[in-house]
């Protein structure tokens, strides 16, 4: 009787002793989560306030200078991972750009539009074995922010598309996009998949035949390879291909994705539209005259 006392005494130390372990790894854990989510939305730029209301950070990646061959067992080590405490429906997406080293050092873009995928862990970067997608998809209602002075912004933009594989591909277009160049690599591009390769991370507004971010050869064909890094057409620094394909500039920095539950914002009228409607404006205020004169 005395030996299983004594016994049961040891195991509810050891049973103490494991509790105050788990205690602590759960308190720091849970510290390891308020710090991910404190992380500054945008890397705080105050330009953003609005448009990042109702906005969470769901990933955070660094875009290094060189390749980094992430593949197969290499995953991509985001800085910032929230996917377990990220909310469980949301109506927007959105994915902010910014370069930190290069040419466009302290250049921005973000973009955000209607939600196309209700499962967050798919919207990570593709990767042939941790997340197998492939998209080129148009998508609906985007909003487009940037300091980049050659890139068309505005809200409501419905010509916005993506372009995100993990896999190599070809300049021939498809049907999926309207445009595109048969020849260079843009925003209409063809024979992507799954697998591993160059890889693609891409969002165009091809109705401006414009690229507005793109990081490429993340994959690992070329390991060490100058990075395929950028914000607008890669033409404007006299690159081969607007997408940033094969561009090797070797420029750094960061995207964020986030999701949320945006206010609507409306739409910006088109400057067509905006045209039409001062044209209007002017009928009707030569009708008045004109019929203030006869009265």
């Amino acid at each position: 009787m005395n030996v299983n006392i004594r016994f049961s005494h040891f195991t509810l130390i050891r049973i103490a002793i494991m509790l105050k372990k788990s205690s602590v790894a759960l308190m720091l854990a849970a510290g390891l989560s308020a710090s991910a989510q404190a992380a500054p939305l945008f890397n705080s730029n105050a330009a953003l306030a609005a448009a990042g209301s109702g906005m969470q950070l769901l990933y955070e990646v660094q875009v290094p200078g060189v390749n980094p061959a992430y593949r197969n067992g290499n995953a991509v080590p985001y800085t910032i991972n929230n996917l377990a405490s990220i909310m469980t429906s949301y109506s927007r997406i959105g994915y902010y750009v910014e370069v930190t080293s290069g040419p466009q050092a302290g250049q921005y873009v973000y973009v955000s539009m209607d939600t196309f995928d209700a499962n967050p862990a798919r919207l990570a970067v593709p990767h042939n074995t941790n997340n197998a997608v492939a998209r080129q998809s148009v998508v609906n209602n985007a909003s487009i922010y940037s300091n980049n002075a050659s890139i068309f912004t505005g809200t409501g933009v419905s010509t916005v598309n993506l372009e995100m594989w993990s896999s190599n591909y070809a300049p021939d277009t498809t049907g999926a996009v309207p445009g595109g160049s048969n020849s260079a690599f843009d925003f209409n591009d063809s024979g992507f998949n799954t697998g591993a390769g160059h890889g693609s991370f891409q969002v165009h507004n091809f109705g401006a035949q414009q690229t507005l971010f793109a990081w490429n050869d993340w994959g690992g064909n070329s390991p060490g390879a100058l990075s395929e890094f950028g914000i607008g057409n890669a033409g404007l620094l006299n690159r081969q291909n607007n997408d940033w394909t094969f561009s090797d500039l070797g420029q750094t920095g960061f995207i964020q994705i986030v999701v949320g539950n945006a206010p609507a914002i409306q739409a910006v009228p088109e400057p067509a539209t905006l045209g039409l409607f001062s044209l209007g404006l002017a009928a009707v205020a030569f009708m008045r005259r004109r019929k203030h004169k006869h009265a």
